[in-house]
C-alpha cells in the first residue's frame, strides 16, 4: 500500500482470566494509509478497542509488530509513547473521559497544558477547536451542564487541541441517540476532509458506511479489508471515491418484439378474447359468457329507496294514534268514599 501511515504485522494479543487465555488478536495484519477514513466493524468482545489501543500505543502486542509513521511503537518505551502520542495520535472514547470540575474550555486546553505547548494561545486554540465542533456558545459549561452529544463534541475537541495527524474513535456514537451520533459522525467525515486520518471503531454497519473503507474483525481476526483507495468518504448519495451508496432503481429492458408476416410486432397487436371452437353448442356458449359477465350491481341501500304514494297512505290509515299516558298517582284527588274529584 502506498503512503501507509499504520502498519500491524502479524499481531497478536491475550489476556489471562484466570485459568484461561482469551486472545483478543490473532496474528492480524493490517495497513491503513496516509489520509484514510477507515471503519473497524465488528461484534462486542471481536477485539475492535484492543485493535486501537494497539495503535495508540496505550498497550502491547504480545507478538508481532506495530508501526505508526515510520516509527515501532510496539518498541517504544512508555515515557517515549507518553510524549509521541501527544503529538501523533488523538482518541475519542465511548464515555467521553472529561474531568467533571473543568469547563469545556478547559478541557480543550488540558492537553495542550499536559505537553506543555502553545503558551499563552492555549486559550485562543481551546476557543478555535470548539467553535470548529460547533460549541463556541458552550465554553464555560461543566460536563454535568451539558448534553451527551455536546459532551462527545468537547472531547472531539480534546482530541484535536494539538493537531494530531491521527484521530482515533473509539465508538464514539455508542451513547448517543442516533441524530446525534450522525452529527458526530458527519464531524469525523469533515475532518478527514480537512486531511486527518481516521480510524472508528464500531458496531453499526449503517454508521461504518460513512467512511472510505471498512475493516471486519471477528473472533479476534480481520476477516475482511478491501483495497483502500485512499479518498475521502462521502455519507451519502455518489461518495468521491466513485460509490453511489443509494443506487437508483435500474428499468428493465424492452422485450424484444417478435414481427409477424404483415410486419408489425406482435406486442402491438390487440389481444383478442378467445372464441369457441365449432363444437362448442350455443348453450356452452351463453353459459360462458355468463360466467365472464361483470357481477350485478349491489341493491340500492335501504335509505335511498323510496315508496309508492298510495303504500304511504295506506300505512299511515293503518297506524294507530299513540296511546296516552296513564295520570300520575300524584295527581288523583279522591273523597273518603272513594270517589274521584
Amino acid at each position: 500500500m502506498q503512503n501507509t501511515l499504520i502498519r500491524l504485522e502479524n499481531v497478536t494479543r491475550a489476556y489471562t482470566m484466570g485459568q484461561r487465555k482469551l486472545f483478543a488478536l490473532r496474528e492480524v495484519s493490517l495497513g491503513i494509509g496516509a489520509g484514510e477514513f477507515v471503519a473497524v466493524v465488528g461484534p462486542s468482545g471481536s477485539g475492535k478497542s484492543t485493535l486501537l489501543n494497539l495503535i495508540s500505543g496505550i498497550d502491547k502486542p504480545d507478538t508481532g509488530r506495530v508501526w505508526v509513521d515510520g516509527l515501532e511503537v510496539s518498541a517504544m518505551s512508555e515515557n517515549a509513547l507518553a510524549k509521541w502520542r501527544g503529538e501523533k495520535i488523538g482518541v475519542v472514547f465511548q464515555f467521553f473521559q472529561l474531568l467533571p470540575t473543568l469547563t469545556a474550555l478547559e478541557n480543550v486546553m488540558l492537553p495542550m497544558e499536559l505537553r506543555n505547548t502553545f503558551g499563552d494561545n492555549r486559550r485562543a486554540r481551546a476557543a478555535e477547536a470548539l467553535a470548529r465542533v460547533g460549541l463556541a456558545d458552550r465554553a464555560t459549561q461543566l460536563p454535568s451542564e451539558l448534553s451527551g452529544g455536546e459532551q462527545q463534541r468537547v472531547a472531539i475537541a480534546r482530541a484535536l487541541a494539538n493537531d494530531p495527524p491521527i484521530l482515533l474513535a473509539d465508538e464514539p456514537t455508542g451513547n448517543l441517540d442516533t441524530e446525534t451520533g450522525q452529527r458526530v459522525v458527519e464531524l469525523l467525515i469533515e475532518l478527514n476532509h480537512a486531511g486527518k486520518t481516521i480510524v472508528l471503531v464500531t458496531h453499526e454497519e449503517a454508521l461504518a458506511r460513512a467512511a472510505a473503507r471498512i475493516v471486519h474483525v471477528r473472533d479476534g481476526r480481520v476477516v475482511e479489508s478491501p483495497p483502500s483507495p485512499l479518498q475521502p468518504s462521502s455519507i451519502q448519495g455518489e461518495s468521491d471515491r466513485g460509490v453511489v451508496e443509494n443506487p437508483p432503481p435500474t428499468a428493465p429492458p424492452p422485450p424484444s418484439p417478435v414481427q409477424s408476416e404483415g410486419g408489425v410486432a406482435e406486442s402491438l397487436q390487440p389481444t383478442i378474447p378467445p372464441q369457441p371452437s365449432p363444437s362448442q353448442g350455443a348453450g356452452e356458449m351463453k353459459e360462458s359468457l355468463l360466467v365472464l359477465a361483470p357481477p350485478a350491481a349491489p341493491p340500492e341501500p335501504f335509505f335511498l329507496q323510496r315508496e309508492n304514494v298510495g303504500e304511504v297512505a295506506e300505512s299511515r290509515q293503518h297506524a294507530a294514534p299513540p296511546a296516552t299516558p296513564p295520570e300520575p298517582f300524584f295527581s288523583r284527588r279522591e273523597d273518603a268514599g272513594g270517589r274521584r274529584l
